[in-house]
């Protein structure tokens, strides 16, 4: 008996590499889309998961998907709020070259 990979598994793993590799990469753009794709992803293995049942092997296709998922949307908040403290930072600064 043949056994079949489930699509859902598959694109739920999928995006959780890309949005990981993404967030990883430099620059806001990136990271955002990167986030954007976890978030997805994140919501494609949850119910992949739910659908499958415990003893499947795609079911370790949606798990690796859902974690990979979580650690990108991780990163991805830590690079907005990186991103947020640095413009912050330069605002703060241009701000005070007037003021002084």
């Amino acid at each position: 008996m043949k056994s079949s990979t489930d699509k859902e598994a598959v694109i739920a793993l999928i995006l959780g590499i890309l949005g990981l590799i993404m967030t990883l990469e430099p620059g806001v753009f990136l990271g955002v889309l990167g986030g954007i794709a976890c978030i997805v992803g994140l919501f494609i293995s949850i119910s992949a998961r739910r659908r499958l049942p415990k003893g499947n092997s795609n079911r370790g296709l949606a798990t690796a998907g859902l974690i990979l998922s979580i650690i990108g949307i991780v990163f991805a908040g830590m690079g907005v709020m990186c991103s947020a403290c640095a413009l912050a930072t330069i605002g703060a600064v241009t701000f005070s070259q007037f003021i002084f």
